[in-house]
C-alpha cells in the first residue's frame, strides 16, 4: 500500500486523495510520506538495475514488518541479498532502524 501511494503522489495526487486511493487515513499517509524525508523526487528517466530506486528502499524497510527476511527481500525487488545488507547497513540510523 505504501508503495501505491508513493506512486500517486509522483502522479500528482494530493496526499490525502492518495491515501483514500490505498484505503488508509490520511494521518498514516502523512506519516509515511514524513517517514520518507517530506519530499517526494520524480523519477525524471529510468533507474539504471545496478541502483536501488525509492520503492525499492521502501520495500526493504517495510521487510521487517512483512516478517521476510533480507534473502526474500532481495528476491522480492531483484537484487542480490548482498546490495540489501549493504542499503540496511548504510541507512540505519544509531538505534538500528532502517530509514530509506
Amino acid at each position: 500500500m505504501k508503495k501505491r501511494y508513493f506512486e500517486l503522489l509522483r502522479e500528482g495526487l494530493k496526499g490525502a486523495a492518495a491515501a483514500r486511493a490505498v484505503g488508509v487515513s490520511t494521518s498514516c499517509g502523512s506519516l509515511w510520506f514524513i517517514g520518507a524525508g517530506s519530499m517526494i523526487i520524480p523519477d525524471p528517466c529510468p533507474v539504471p538495475p545496478r541502483f536501488l530506486t525509492q520503492d525499492d528502499r521502501i520495500t526493504i524497510a517495510n521487510g521487517p514488518h512483512m516478517h521476510q527476511n533480507v534473502k526474500e527481500v532481495a528476491a522480492s525487488i531483484g537484487k542480490r541479498f548482498q546490495t540489501v545488507y549493504r542499503e540496511i547497513k548504510r541507512g540505519s540510523k544509531t538505534n538500528g532502524h532502517y530509514q530509506p
